[in-house]
């Protein structure tokens, strides 16, 4: 059994260096169908940064992408 068994839609987040890309996929039987897609540039320092502060804006730039992205729901991939 995966680890997505039962779930019919989630979301995936990817923080690189450069940009956040956020995924929101459903199932479709035995495939999965993306249904959004997400993305903002941040700038290097701020993604690299161990300060609390940048991490802290960080955190708030995914919390508006995810906003604006208005998903339909809140399981995460992990």
């Amino acid at each position: 059994m995966g680890i997505l068994s039962g779930v019919s839609s989630f979301f995936g987040l990817d923080i690189g260096t450069t940009g956040i890309r956020l995924v929101e996929l459903r199932s479709a039987g035995a495939a999965k169908v993306l249904v959004k897609y997400a993305y903002v540039p941040v700038d290097a320092k701020l993604a690299q940064s161990d300060s609390r502060v940048d991490q802290q804006r960080l955190a708030q730039v995914i919390a508006n992408l995810v906003a604006e992205a208005k998903l339909s729901t809140k399981n995460v991939k992990p």
